[in-house]
């Protein structure tokens, strides 16, 4: 078992996950994949993906995301690195933004949908000295500064559509990473949610500040691709990820010239990065 897999189990998998807010509620149901495709087909607008998602995604995605800070804390202290600045890779709207800032004295976020960053800038304008933003794909992106810490929280990598994709991301993350840093990050390498192969698994969100949204997942035939719709009364985002096997991290990885430190996991798979150096 790998020191990261024993502080997992020390901390208990409750304590590094922050709770859904009370103030949005979901509920799972399986629903028949024609079924949905059809009262899809028959709402008009189509919108970037997470243009209305980034209202609720903070709040929604409180169960899933974890709390990478015990991690990084260990493994500044064990390695003698910097807690200076760090990248909040695929930012998002600053689900751990916050976090970060409370022991980095820096953070950049990056994230390439522009409403996902305008939140970002609407909810931290008050700590703005103290974050830099930039909006770029994490397929083709540089940093001006080096960096002893990358992370990239809620299976964010899962957005590639490649195995050779995912070796773009950690090769711009070598980059930018100091001789002995880290790349911290998880993704999903089989399904969640079980539901029968003719059903989708749809979560119900609602809350008292914003009306019903439906998130709507199945697996392509492939086995490997899932197809993602949020859906409200008036619109539709598409969203379209892939499964990532621990094989494919490792072979991606030594391309990049990173090295697997750990991992630990099963259907969500949890990865620490070492690029070479020190």
């Amino acid at each position: 078992m790998g020191w990261i897999d024993r502080l997992w189990r020390h901390w208990a998998r409750k304590r590094l996950y922050e709770r859904r807010s009370q103030l949005c509620h979901v509920r799972l149901m399986a629903v028949p994949v024609d079924q949905i495709r059809q009262w899809i087909e028959e709402i008009p607008q189509r919108i970037p993906p997470y243009e209305a998602f980034s209202a609720v995604w903070s709040q929604y995605s409180g169960d899933f995301v974890p709390n990478y800070l015990p991690y990084i804390a260990f493994l500044a202290h064990r390695r003698h690195l910097d807690r200076d600045v760090i990248l909040d890779l695929a930012c998002g709207s600053g689900r751990i933004t916050e976090q970060l800032l409370s022991r980095f004295g820096h953070v950049h976020c990056l994230d390439r949908s522009p409403a996902m960053l305008t939140r970002l800038r609407s909810d931290f304008a008050k700590v703005r000295g103290h974050l830099t933003i930039h909006q770029a794909d994490f397929r083709d992106f540089t940093l001006p500064v080096a960096v002893p810490f990358v992370v990239c929280a809620g299976d964010s990598l899962n957005y590639v559509e490649s195995p050779d994709e995912l070796a773009q991301v950690f090769r711009c993350v070598a980059a930018c990473l100091r001789p002995g840093g880290f790349f911290l990050f998880d993704v999903i390498q089989e399904p969640t949610v079980r539901v029968p192969p003719t059903h989708a698994a749809v979560f119900e969100i609602a809350g008292h500040l914003f009306g019903p949204y439906w998130v709507c997942t199945w697996m392509d035939s492939d086995g490997r691709t899932e197809h993602s719709f949020v859906v409200t009364k008036d619109s539709v985002e598409e969203h379209r990820r892939i499964l990532i096997k621990l094989e494919e991290v490792a072979i991606a990885a030594e391309a990049a010239g990173l090295e697997l430190e750990d991992q630990f996991g099963n259907a969500r798979l949890y990865c620490i990065l070492r690029k070479k150096g020190e």
